[in-house]
C-alpha cells in the first residue's frame, strides 16, 4: 500500500541520519573542528556551537568562532570573527575521494588587521608548516588527497577593518555581501 511504502522511504531516509547524528555528537564535532583548525591556523581559537546538519541536506554549521591574535601581542583580541558559516555537502562522491560542497556559507564574518612596527595581526596566520604532532593526533596514517568542487559560495553582512598604528590610518568596510550565483 501507499502508506507502507512512505513509511519505509522515510524510515529509510530518517534511520541513517538519525545514526550519523548519534555517531558523531555535537561535542566530538566541535573538538574535531577546534583541533584541525588550531592546527592549520597555529593560533587559540573559539567556537560556540558546532552542529550537524541532515535534513534538507547533509551539512555542517559552526557558529560564534573566533580566531585570536598570535600568542604575546597586545591588545590580545579576535583578528577574525565569523558569526557562522554553514558547509553542506553531498555524501556518495565522498565514496570516490571527492568533496562536493553545494553551499558554503559565511554569515557575519569580521577580520580586524592591525598593523604594528612589529608587523600584521595575521602574520603567520595561513602559511607556515602544518603541526604534524596535532595532525597525527586527528588522523589515523596518511589520508589521500580529496577532490574539492564547491558549488556556491555566499558572504552575507561581512566586514573588514584596517589600522596602521604608525600611520594613524584606519579603513573600515561593513556589510560586505558576495554571492558566487
Amino acid at each position: 500500500s501507499l502508506i507502507a511504502m512512505s513509511l519505509a522511504v522515510l524510515l529509510a531516509v530518517t534511520l541513517p541520519l538519525a545514526i550519523l547524528k548519534l555517531a558523531y555528537p555535537p561535542e566530538y564535532l566541535k573538538d574535531v573542528v577546534l583541533l584541525e583548525a588550531g592546527r592549520r591556523l597555529k593560533r587559540e581559537i573559539a567556537i560556540q556551537d558546532v552542529s550537524l546538519q541532515v535534513l534538507p541536506s547533509i551539512g555542517i554549521r559552526v557558529s560564534g568562532v573566533e580566531v585570536f591574535e598570535a600568542e604575546g601581542a597586545q591588545p590580545r583580541e579576535a583578528s577574525i570573527r565569523l558569526g557562522s558559516f554553514l558547509m553542506s555537502l553531498e555524501i556518495l562522491p565522498l565514496l570516490n575521494q571527492q568533496l562536493v560542497i553545494n553551499e558554503f556559507v559565511l554569515s557575519a564574518p569580521a577580520i580586524n588587521l592591525l598593523v604594528t612596527a612589529e608587523g600584521s595581526s595575521l602574520d603567520g596566520l595561513f602559511g607556515g608548516e602544518i603541526d604534524e604532532e596535532a595532525s597525527s593526533a586527528s588522523t589515523a596514517g596518511e589520508a589521500s588527497a580529496l577532490d574539492v568542487d564547491v558549488h556556491h559560495i555566499r558572504i552575507n553582512d561581512g566586514e573588514f577593518n584596517f589600522k596602521d598604528s604608525a600611520t594613524g590610518t584606519i579603513v573600515e568596510v561593513a556589510k560586505i555581501e558576495i554571492n558566487s550565483g
